[in-house]
């Protein structure tokens, strides 16, 4: 399971290659969960939830994307972009312990 943390503001498109590439996400992620940490967030655009449902789930084929500790409104976008690329069932809200972290 591969874990990536999310920062306070998250607003662009750019900002999810870049902390995919930081934290050392790989290129592909058939098999797996990527768990998003979003405990310190406050905010994040559509567009950078949008992205990172787009980049995890669809480009580098994640199993599922799993936000832990996400404000409301970045789970919401981040279901609509699943919708929209019809991916739903593999982007949920978790607990921690149900993750494990």
């Amino acid at each position: 399971m591969q874990r990536l943390r999310l920062p306070y503001l998250a607003g662009t498109r750019d900002l999810v290659h870049e902390l995919l590439a930081t934290q050392d996400v790989p290129a592909s992620l058939a098999g797996e969960v990527l768990v998003a940490l979003c405990r310190d967030m406050a905010a994040a655009s559509e567009s950078f939830a949008d992205e990172l449902v787009r980049e995890v789930v669809v480009v580098r084929g994640a199993d599922g994307l799993a936000l832990v500790g996400a404000p409301s409104k970045f789970v919401e976008h981040c279901r609509t972009a699943a919708i929209r690329r019809r991916v739903r069932r593999r982007v949920q809200r978790r607990r921690a312990v149900e993750v494990g972290v």
